[in-house]
C-alpha cells in the first residue's frame, strides 16, 4: 500500500523545507516528481539565499491540481509519495472566476476572488484527508503576517504575466498595479511620482496586517497541526514530532547531515524576520523620538513604518525629498507631522484592531 503524505500551508513558511526534510531524514535518495512525471534525485542540500527552492517540491495549487497530483501517484511505482499543497494563485481564481484584471479595481471584487480561494483550499484539505492523507499543516501566525511581505514570498511568475522575472522590484510594481492601480493613476495625475510620493502612496494602500479567517479551521479526522514559528524557532522538536506523525524513521547519519542545512535554514527565517520582530519598537521610537539606530530598510519597509504611523497614531511624515528614511529612529521623529489623510478600515472580523487603531499583536 503506497504511503502519502502532506505539509501544506495558504502561504509559504517553510513547507518545502520540512517535505525535503522528511524524505531526507527517512533515507530517501530519491522521489517521485508529477511534473516531469518521474522519479528525480533528492538533493544533498535544498538551500538557497532565501529559502529551500533548489528541492523541487510537488506543488500544486489548489483542489483541481491536487487531484491532479493524486491521479499521477496511483500510477506511480514509488511506495512513499509526498506533495506541498497550496492555494490557488490570484490570477488563476480570477480566470476561473471569469473576473478581467481591470475588474479589480473594486476591492469587493478582490476580496470575492480572496474568499474563492480559500473555499478552494479548505475543499483540498478535506479531500485530501478524506482519502487517508497524512496532513502536516502549517498554520500562519497573524503576529508574523510581515514575513510574507518579503521577497522570499513573492512568486517567481507576476500574476496575469506568462514570463517569470527575478527583479523583486518588478514583482512588488506588479502587484501594485493589479491591486492599487486606481490610486497610482490618482497619484500620477497630480503629478505625485517621485520615491517619497510612492511610499506614501504604498503606505496608505497597503495592509500589511490584514487577516483574513484562516481557510483550515481544523478537522476531526486526524492530521497535524503546527503555528509557522514553532516551525522557525523549535524546528528539531517539530521534525522530531514530524517524522513520528507520518510514521518516518530518522537515520542517523542522515540527521548529522541535516543538523547544519536546519541551522542555516533558520538563519534565512531568523534574518528575514528580524526588520519585524523589531517593528512595533522601531515605530515607537520614532513617535518618540528615542535614539534608536534604524537597520537599512527597503523601500516597502519604510512605508510599512509609515503605515503604522498613520493607521496606530494618526501621524505623518514630512517625508518631500526624502529619498530614504535617516539611520535613526530620532531624526525620523523630527519629521512627524499629524496624519492629514482619510483612512479606511481593515476588512474582516479578524482583523488586528483596537480602540485606537490597529495593533500589531
Amino acid at each position: 500500500m503506497k504511503k502519502i503524505f502532506a505539509f501544506t500551508s495558504e502561504q509559504g513558511c517553510g513547507c518545502t523545507f520540512l517535505e525535503w526534510t522528511a524524505n531526507f531524514l527517512a533515507g530517501h535518495y530519491n522521489y517521485y516528481q508529477t511534473l516531469s512525471n518521474q522519479v528525480i534525485d533528492l538533493v544533498d542540500n535544498p538551500l538557497t539565499a532565501n529559502n529551500a527552492h533548489l528541492h523541487d517540491r510537488n506543488r500544486p495549487n489548489g483542489y483541481q491540481q491536487t487531484l491532479d497530483a493524486l491521479q499521477q501517484f496511483s500510477l506511480s511505482n514509488q511506495s512513499t509519495l509526498s506533495l506541498y499543497p497550496t492555494t490557488l494563485r490570484f490570477d488563476t481564481a480570477c480566470e476561473m472566476l471569469e473576473i478581467n484584471r481591470s475588474e479589480l479595481i473594486d476591492p469587493k471584487i478582490q476580496h470575492a476572488v480572496a474568499d474563492y480561494i480559500n473555499q478552494d483550499y479548505s475543499k483540498m484539505i478535506a479531500h485530501l484527508l478524506d482519502i487517508g492523507v497524512d496532513v502536516v499543516y502549517v498554520a500562519i501566525d497573524k503576529r508574523m503576517l510581515g514575513y510574507h511581505w518579503t521577497k522570499r514570498s513573492f512568486p517567481s511568475r507576476p500574476m496575469f504575466e506568462d514570463l517569470p522575472v527575478s527583479d523583486e522590484m518588478l514583482l512588488v510594481a506588479n502587484d501594485e498595479q493589479v491591486f492599487f492601480q486606481s490610486s497610482i493613476d490618482q497619484w500620477q495625475q497630480q503629478g505625485l511620482t517621485e520615491i517619497w510620493d510612492v511610499r506614501e502612496r504604498m503606505a496608505l494602500d497597503n495592509r500589511p496586517f490584514d487577516w483574513p479567517q484562516p481557510a483550515f479551521g481544523g478537522s476531526a479526522k486526524k492530521h497535524l497541526f503546527l503555528n509557522c514559528q514553532e516551525v522557525w524557532f523549535d524546528l528539531i522538536n517539530v521534525v522530531q514530532q514530524t517524522q513520528k506523525f507520518l510514521g518516518l524513521p530518522i537515520r542517523s547519519d542522515r540527521y548529522q547531515q541535516w543538523l547544519p542545512i536546519a541551522t542555516h535554514w533558520q538563519q534565512i527565517q531568523i534574518n528575514t524576520l528580524k526588520f519585524w520582530i523589531q517593528l512595533e519598537h522601531i515605530v515607537d521610537a520614532v513617535v518618540n523620538g528615542y535614539d534608536y539606530a534604524l537597520p537599512r530598510l527597503t523601500l516597502k519597509q519604510e512605508s510599512i513604518i509609515q503605515h503604522c504611523l498613520i493607521y496606530q497614531h494618526n501621524l505623518n511624515l514630512k517625508t518631500w525629498g526624502l529619498t530614504h528614511f535617516p539611520n535613526n529612529a530620532r531624526l525620523l521623529h523630527q519629521l512627524l507631522e499629524p496624519n492629514i489623510h482619510t483612512v479606511t478600515a481593515y476588512r474582516g472580523t479578524n482583523q488586528l484592531d483596537g480602540p485606537d487603531g490597529l495593533s500589531l499583536v
